[in-house]
């Protein structure tokens, strides 16, 4: 395992899919609680993100920023998994998760403790949307983009750690694995809570 994690160097994990892969260059992940019981949400990416939102005092930096943000977000190549894990035994995070489509508190119980979910989101072709002053800005394309929700039918996430920090997942539905090791943000962190909402929300849409 030393070796594993050695051997990614710089990055936060890797990410495989049918017919591709790629470093991963966020891991983040948050605790919250869902109806009472405890849940963490873990936000990868090929592309690079931070916890929160940049707040920067210069308004043209500020506004690069935020541009840099929307071209990682919706720039040609990039992949996006959104991972939700409940647990019901009050304990450290650390075990294997059941992936289930419909997992939620609702399904904890004595025989179900560790229950998971997830959802990916791609962009296979991006297109110019506009250029000002040297800055460019980059738009999907209709048909260019994916989204499957609910891949964990039949999957499975396993937390290396107590803090759900460090894991693998494997949802062969969706034909996608990979392994991260991940920052902790904290709870309401601003860009975390657009991200886990819906990482391409904001992609302007260009074209047909």
């Amino acid at each position: 395992m030393i070796v594993l994690w050695t051997a990614l160097g710089c990055a936060q994990g890797h990410l495989r899919w049918e017919g591709g892969d790629d470093v991963l260059r966020t891991a983040l992940v948050q605790e919250t609680t869902d109806g009472g019981l405890p849940h963490l949400t873990v936000v990868l990416s090929n592309s690079t993100f931070a916890c929160d939102l940049p707040t920067d005092p210069d308004p043209v930096a500020q506004t690069q920023a935020l541009l840099d943000l929307s071209t990682a977000a919706c720039r040609e190549g990039a992949e996006h998994v959104l991972i939700e894990l409940w647990r019901a035994d009050g304990q450290d995070w650390q075990g294997v998760y059941t992936g289930d489509p419909e997992a939620g508190p609702a399904l904890l119980g004595a025989e179900r403790t560790h229950l998971a979910d997830a959802s990916w989101y791609g962009i296979d072709e991006a297109a110019l949307a506009s250029t000002r002053d040297f800055v460019r800005t980059y738009g999907v394309t209709l048909s260019g983009t994916h989204r499957f929700d609910h891949i964990g039918e039949g999957g499975e996430v396993e937390l290396l750690d107590g803090e759900g920090t460090r894991g693998r997942f494997d949802f062969p539905d969706a034909s996608l694995s990979g392994r991260f090791q991940a920052e902790r943000c904290e709870p309401g962190a601003s860009l975390f809570a657009l991200l886990a909402n819906s990482p391409v929300a904001a992609c302007p849409v260009v074209g047909t």
